[in-house]
Formats: structure tokens, C-alpha cells, sequence
């Protein structure tokens, strides 16, 4: 049953791959993970687990659509999550360089 269970789960992952090529736009070495034990203990960080109610949340959305626009050059109609990946990906290299 075990080899039967390795054969199908290589050939699963041959045809329904976790990460599609066109999207996988970060090197595996500049990759930031965390990884964290399911079955160990860790330090719950109760500061970072607050939801807070933005009261002008709409104006605040337009506010980062326009800046989003002058920083990609394009528009909500232009723009595909694909292109914008990209076009982080490489404001965020640039950056480090």
C-alpha cells in the first residue's frame, strides 16, 4: 500500500504542480518561510493579533489605487495579478540593491 500511496502522490504533484510556473517569480534563496511546529510550543505574539476597524477605509482604498497607478503606470484595466507580481517583485529587488 505504501508504494502504491508514493506513486500516486508523484504523479499528483506532476500534474497539479503546487506553485504554477508563470507565478513563481521569487527565488527559492531570497524567499523569506516560517516554520513552526504544530505539535510544539511557541510564543504567541497577542500585539500582532488585533483587527482594527478603518473608518475611512474607502477613501484610504482610493488613495492606494492612485498611488498603485503612479507607481505601475497602468490601470485597473491594464493591470493583471501576474503583471503586478512581477512589477513588485522587481520594486522590491531594486530596493536592495
Amino acid at each position: 500500500m505504501g508504494i502504491l500511496k508514493v506513486i500516486n502522490n508523484n504523479s499528483i504533484k506532476k500534474e497539479h504542480p503546487i506553485t504554477i510556473e508563470e507565478l513563481d517569480l521569487v527565488e527559492e534563496d531570497d524567499q523569506f518561510t516560517h516554520m513552526i511546529r504544530l505539535d510544539g510550543e511557541y510564543k504567541e505574539e497577542m500585539m500582532l493579533n488585533v483587527f482594527k476597524k478603518d473608518e475611512d477605509f474607502l477613501k484610504n482604498e482610493k488613495q492606494y489605487e492612485d498611488i498603485k497607478c503612479e507607481i505601475l503606470g497602468e490601470s485597473d484595466a491594464d493591470s493583471d495579478s501576474s503583471g503586478l507580481a512581477f512589477y513588485i517583485y522587481l520594486a522590491q529587488f531594486s530596493n536592495l540593491e
